[in-house]
């Protein structure tokens, strides 16, 4: 990365999913970065990703990424 940001989001049935964290790389974390836990709900059905949201003035070295979602549940 040699300027901008990217900033990784998760979402459900297309929305952000409100309560969950963000992921941002930036001139501080320039090749990695994590979000902290966060609480979001779901129920069985709904779709879940991460979108990228990078910045035009975004710069990548390369554009690969790996993004890995952990979900923990009670019932």
């Amino acid at each position: 990365r040699t300027g901008g940001t990217a900033t990784f989001e998760v979402f459900k049935n297309n929305s952000a999913l409100a309560g969950t964290p963000t992921c941002v790389i930036n001139a501080t974390d320039t090749q990695r970065a994590y979000g902290a836990a966060g609480t979001g709900t779901f129920v069985a059905g709904d779709d879940i990703n991460v979108r990228v949201d990078m910045a035009g003035t975004y710069a990548p070295t390369t554009s690969e990424s790996a993004v890995y979602v952990t979900v923990e549940w009670t019932n």
